[in-house]
């Protein structure tokens, strides 16, 4: 998908609805989109679809510089 948006950037309009299946899927998710940083995560999370668990995403959380007590205390509140 991000390569079609490159290459094709004055062709294409890309349009993503973010809604997050909190209650049956992805119960983790507000907290890992926090801190301003809702790309990144995004594409860290689409890139890793079979590590979704709770200490993967604090690794995200870490790799992307986010604070980690705001972070770790997020996770507990959606828990």
């Amino acid at each position: 998908m991000q390569h079609l948006v490159d290459t094709h950037r004055d062709r294409l309009r890309f349009i993503f609805r973010h809604l997050p299946l909190v209650e049956m899927i992805h119960p983790n998710v507000e907290p890992a989109a926090a801190q301003g940083q809702f790309w990144p995560m995004h594409h860290l999370l689409f890139a890793q679809t079979h590590h979704l668990t709770p200490a993967a995403l604090v690794g995200y959380a870490q790799i992307l510089g986010l604070n980690m007590n705001r972070f770790n205390a997020e996770m507990i509140d959606h828990m």
